[in-house]
């Protein structure tokens, strides 16, 4: 007689259903804001062009228009995917987070300055006492920590507990696109195909340089190098959730040749001098420049630790590619 397998008994957790319906709603809200913004960007660039006497830049409406898009969809679908309670839910949220709290801090970092010259620029002919333009930083950065840097982190704590992994899994039986990846690596597949289509976007809209080392390329090839750029993401990206190797490796020479001329063109042109060549209209150039004046190093300094996160991240990601000769291995292996 043969023995009787033990039952298979489920770990115990505290149901979070509650929690994911909440963080969900107000995941699709911001998505639904985002939709808002896309429809108003066109009456805002029309009665701002007619204030000014310029002709509307339909191609930086059009940008406008599809940024607001491809953060509001993917919004409301990982909103909706919460409410549902769908595992794949999770390992987004964590990723999205993360960079959401890494760039806010960097946000944070330069607000005080941009705030600072943004009311000396808009109360020139009445200059505001230093008083209410220290209260205006102050007030501006706990409002950007609160929603870019504490949000987010609340978010990564509470999908990140051990009882909402359970809760997802136990409401959501099913197999998914998420199961049996890190979730590192799942986050770097959704950055590398959502940049793509960003990049996808923004080299058909808009008339961008492409930095190469101290110089940019000419608009017409500056256009098919974003374009090529944004094609080999999406294969990256298929490349990573297959965890293969040599796309890995591709990438990562290819990104860091890309950060280096980046970063050595913006410090050798100069903001002014990059804007002018990637097309951008004067008056919107002025505006952001007159921002940014004399942040120039601010700008590069934040640029190269992006880049430098990034680049680290992908270094590691590299634990979880595994060698080529590991890889024929397992096939001969499994094959045998």
């Amino acid at each position: 007689m043969s023995e009787l397998d033990p039952p298979v008994i489920a770990p115990a957790y505290q149901d979070r259903r509650i929690g994911l319906v909440v963080g969900g709603v107000i995941i699709a809200i911001v998505g639904f804001f985002f939709v808002l913004a896309a429809l108003l960007a066109p009456i805002g660039q029309i009665a701002a062009g007619d204030g000014s006497g310029q002709p509307v830049a339909w191609n930086v409406v059009g940008s406008g228009v599809c940024t607001n898009l491809l953060i509001a969809i993917p919004a409301i679908w990982v909103g909706v995917g919460s409410l549902l309670h769908r595992r794949w839910v999770r390992p987004i949220v964590l990723t999205v987070s993360v960079l959401l709290a890494a760039s806010g801090l960097f946000e944070c970092a330069l607000l005080p300055r941009v705030v600072a010259r943004t009311l000396q620029r808009t109360a020139a002919a009445n200059p505001l006492p230093p008083a209410a333009i220290a209260a205006a930083q102050w007030i501006s950065l706990v409002v950007m920590l609160v929603l870019l840097v504490v949000i987010p982190a609340l978010y990564f704590w509470y999908y990140g507990k051990r009882d909402v992994k359970l809760t997802l899994e136990a409401r959501d039986p099913v197999s998914r696109w998420t199961d049996g990846k890190p979730v590192p690596l799942i986050g770097a597949c959704v950055c590398l195909a959502w940049g793509a289509v960003y990049l996808l976007g923004f080299s058909l809209l808009l008339r961008t340089a492409f930095p190469l080392f101290g110089t940019v390329a000419p608009p017409a090839v500056s256009r098919l190098l974003w374009l090529a750029f944004a094609l080999f993401s999406l294969y990256a990206a298929r490349g990573f959730y297959r965890r293969d190797r040599a796309v890995w490796t591709a990438y990562f020479v290819v990104f860091l040749a890309m950060g280096a001329s980046g970063l050595f063109t913006l410090h050798h042109l100069g903001l002014r001098e990059l804007y002018a060549r990637s097309g951008i209209p004067a008056g919107q150039a002025d505006q952001i420049l007159g921002v940014l004046s004399g942040l120039d190093h601010a700008v590069v300094a934040a640029t190269a630790a992006l880049v430098a996160g990034w680049l680290g991240f992908l270094l590691y990601l590299r634990r979880y590619f595994p060698p080529a000769a590991a890889e024929a291995g397992s096939g001969s292996a499994k094959a045998i």
